[in-house]
């Protein structure tokens, strides 16, 4: 189970019932030492608050501010440049967001053209963006896998992935929750839509992740999958990781 250590977090305080989260945040002791169950992403040391000592509230919530490296799935049986400029070309994933990875799927052979390497090549990028290709067609149902054969790309706090042709529509909604929320969820997904019709989407091969707590569920080449891994936290922490977002989606 991963858990987050609060003895040598500056906002645990005394109190009279024993110690506690001066931000509200819930924590256990266990075998002498205050844990949280699950990820908290409000722990920062003293030295950290000596850096901060005028309002270091408001300075952690600042450092929560969304920045994420970006995965889109690509496969040219499926998709073309079209989808691909849909979710690239326009600036609403920019502002929070320091690499785009394409993730080629097509696998060699398969009278593949290689169109997502042209993309890269004819375009100046918003960010920097570079074109990882699989060697074996990969399919939508393998997505998990990609994303654990990627993840050690990713340098930022946060990844999303999302497949070429979609984007998440209010963006500036999302960063705002992720930004001010107190919960340990780790993943986000998205309902998205066919014409009027609401489709609710409960999968863990795309969404946004945080990159840490992934990594620690994935680290161990015997692991499961995230899906089944993350179905495991929730259990022995009983506390909601994956979280559907209310105010954006994935269109």
């Amino acid at each position: 189970m991963i858990t987050t250590g609060c003895d040598g977090c500056c906002f645990l305080v005394e109190e009279e019932r024993g110690k506690g989260c001066s931000l509200g945040q819930f924590c256990i002791l266990r075998d002498e030492q205050t844990i949280a169950p699950g990820y908290c992403r409000m722990c920062r040391s003293h030295k950290w608050a000596g850096k901060h000592k005028d309002d270091p509230h408001s300075a952690m919530i600042e450092e929560r501010t969304l920045k994420m490296d970006m995965i889109v799935f690509f496969d040219e049986a499926k998709t073309n440049l079209t989808d691909l400029g849909r979710t690239l070309d326009s600036d609403w994933y920019s502002e929070h967001t320091n690499k785009v990875i394409i993730a080629d799927v097509t696998g060699f052979g398969n009278d593949r053209k290689n169109l997502a390497l042209q993309y890269v090549n004819k375009r100046d990028h918003r960010v920097p963006t570079i074109v990882d290709s699989s060697v074996r067609h990969e399919e939508p149902s393998q997505r998990e896998e990609t994303i654990r054969r990627l993840v050690g790309q990713v340098k930022s706090p946060f990844f999303l992935a999302i497949p070429a042709g979609l984007k998440i529509d209010p963006f500036h909604a999302l960063a705002a929750d992720i930004k001010h929320t107190s919960t340990r969820v780790i993943h986000w997904h998205f309902a998205g839509g066919i014409g009027k019709t609401i489709m609710l989407h409960n999968t863990y091969d795309d969404g946004l992740f945080i990159t840490k707590p992934y990594r620690a569920l994935i680290k161990s080449p015997d692991v499961k999958l995230f899906s089944e891994q993350i179905r495991k936290e929730e259990k022995e922490t009983k506390m909601l990781l994956s979280w559907q977002c209310g105010n954006c989606w994935m269109i």
